[in-house]
C-alpha cells in the first residue's frame, strides 16, 4: 500500500477477508491511503465507507484523500463522526477545507465539542475567540465560527499569542473581505462588531 500499488493492495485485502481475516485499523488506513497516493481519489473514500473498522488511522487516511480530491464537506463530515479527533486530524481536516469557510468553522467546533479547543467567549461587548497555537486553516475556522456567533457584540476579540501566526492570519482574513480594527495589544486581532455581521449577512 505504502508503495502505492493498489490494485496489490486491494488483492491483498480480499485475499485476508477469504481467509477470515478483517481489516483493521491499521490496514484500512493503508488500504485508503494506497488508492489516495496512485490518484484514485474517489475510490479512496469509497473503500473508507466500507471499511469494517474506523479508527484514527484509518479517518485521516480518509481525510487526506479529502484534501487532495478538494472534498471540503466530507472532511467535515468525517471530523464529526469521531467521538475523539485528534489535532493532527482537524488540522489536515481544516486544510482540506481551505477556501472553504463555512465548512472549516465546522471542524473548529468539532474540536470544541471535543473538548481540544476553548468555545468563543462572550464579555459584557465583547466575543473572545482564542486561536493560539493553531493552523491558519483552523485559526481561520475559528474565527470564522466566532463571527457567525457574534450577535450584538460590539467586537470579536481574536487572540493569537503568537506573532508568527498573527500576520498571516491578517492576511487571510483581509483576502476574505474581513476588515480588522486597530487594537494595541500585540498577540490579538480585532474584528469590530459591524464588520462581523457584515461578514455573516
Amino acid at each position: 500500500a505504502e508503495a502505492r500499488q493498489r490494485d496489490d493492495a486491494a488483492e491483498l485485502a480480499r485475499d485476508a477477508a477469504r481467509r477470515g481475516i478483517g481489516l483493521d485499523d491499521r490496514g484500512g488506513a493503508a488500504l485508503v491511503r494506497a488508492f489516495k497516493r496512485s490518484g484514485a481519489v474517489r475510490e479512496a473514500l469509497e473503500i473508507f465507507d466500507d471499511l469494517p473498522v474506523v479508527g484514527p488511522l484509518s479517518a485521516h487516511a480518509a481525510v487526506e484523500a479529502c484534501r487532495a480530491g478538494a472534498d471540503a464537506d466530507r472532511a467535515v463530515q468525517i471530523v464529526e463522526g469521531l467521538e475523539a479527533p485528534s489535532l493532527a486530524l482537524l488540522a489536515d481536516a481544516a486544510a482540506a477545507c481551505d477556501g472553504h469557510v463555512e465548512a472549516a468553522a465546522r471542524v473548529w467546533r468539532a474540536g470544541v465539542q471535543a473538548g481540544l479547543f476553548s468555545a468563543a467567549t462572550r464579555g459584557e461587548d465583547v466575543l473572545t475567540v482564542d486561536v493560539h497555537a493553531m493552523t491558519i486553516p483552523l485559526a481561520v475556522g475559528a474565527v470564522v465560527g466566532a463571527l457567525q456567533e457574534c450577535g450584538d457584540a460590539q467586537a470579536v476579540v481574536i487572540l493569537t499569542g503568537d506573532e508568527d501566526l498573527k500576520p498571516a492570519l491578517r492576511s487571510r482574513l483581509e483576502a476574505l473581505g474581513i476588515g480588522l480594527g486597530a487594537t494595541a495589544n500585540e498577540g490579538a486581532l480585532v474584528v469590530p462588531g459591524a464588520e462581523a455581521r457584515g461578514f455573516c449577512g
